[in-house]
């Protein structure tokens, strides 16, 4: 039986999430109570998403791994990096956008304007990324989208100051056991 094999079975028989770890949950509170007022994008980068991908369980160079910055052209010239890449198994599931923290008072429709996400879609579509989630994070929010059923509302949003009790509806979505379940109801 092959690694990949192994770690098919193995997600098919744990599909319920552990509980997180005390440093995590500590974790999560820090990053609930940072003032991102005067953040960049960068900051973003290094001081939420990073920590919110080792959390949900993605490291670089594993079979749940992490491509920052990853190269992509358009008409062999227009050259794109996406922030993140998330792939399992060296397969591309998902992405995810950092943006500079927007001011925007909170409304029932997304924190992200079509700029934002179509810059994310843009990268979604490329024929060697073929992503279905996207995600765009700005230190205030963070909204999911599933790019193949809507993208006029986030499937999910979090704001960032209720990081802590709402972490689980990220992890529900794109830890790697439930995105994989996704992308397998996406073949279905």
């Amino acid at each position: 039986m092959n690694s990949l094999d192994l770690n098919s079975n193995t997600l098919l028989l744990n599909k319920k999430l552990s509980s997180l770890s005390e440093p995590d949950l500590v974790e999560l509170k820090r990053i609930e109570g940072l003032d991102v007022t005067n953040f960049s994008e960068q900051d973003v980068r290094e001081e939420i998403i990073n920590q919110l991908l080792r959390i949900l369980g993605y490291k670089k160079n594993q079979d749940y791994s992490v491509d920052r910055e990853k190269h992509i052209r358009f008409l062999g010239k227009t050259n794109r990096y996406i922030d993140y890449n998330l792939t399992l198994w060296e397969k591309n599931f998902w992405i995810i956008e950092a943006k500079k923290p927007i001011k925007k008072a909170n409304s029932n429709k997304s924190h992200f304007t079509y700029k934002e996400l179509s810059q994310v879609v843009e990268y979604a579509i490329h024929p060697d990324i073929n992503a279905a989630l996207v995600v765009l994070c700005d230190g205030v929010e963070i909204e999911v989208f599933d790019r193949e059923q809507n993208v006029e509302e986030p499937l999910l949003r979090v704001s960032i100051k209720n990081l802590s009790k709402e972490f689980d509806k990220l992890r529900n979505l794109l830890c790697p056991l439930h995105v994989w379940f996704f992308y397998k109801r996406r073949v279905i």
